[in-house]
């Protein structure tokens, strides 16, 4: 029996701008941002717009309530998970 050999998504940090760079064939990408204690609003508006622009579904998960605050009204989507 032939398998075919699908590569396993790789990441690379990137630095203009800041940030993760996917590469290769993702489904729901999940974001734990569990340690995360704060977020500004230019913090909140990036997280948003990833979710919103994403080719495929992003999940947050492990929000604190702090972060959550100021994610839920910016993102519309009721936030985090």
């Amino acid at each position: 029996m032939s398998r075919a050999w699908t590569p396993l998504p790789r990441a690379y940090r990137t630095r203009g701008p800041y940030g993760l760079r996917l590469i290769g064939e993702v489904g729901t990408t999940v974001l734990d941002v569990s340690e995360l204690s704060f977020a500004d609003a230019g913090a909140a508006s990036a997280l948003a717009r990833a979710r919103r622009d994403a080719p495929s579904a992003v999940r947050l998960v492990g929000c604190r309530p702090a972060p959550s605050s100021l994610l839920d009204p910016v993102d519309g989507a009721g936030g985090a998970a």
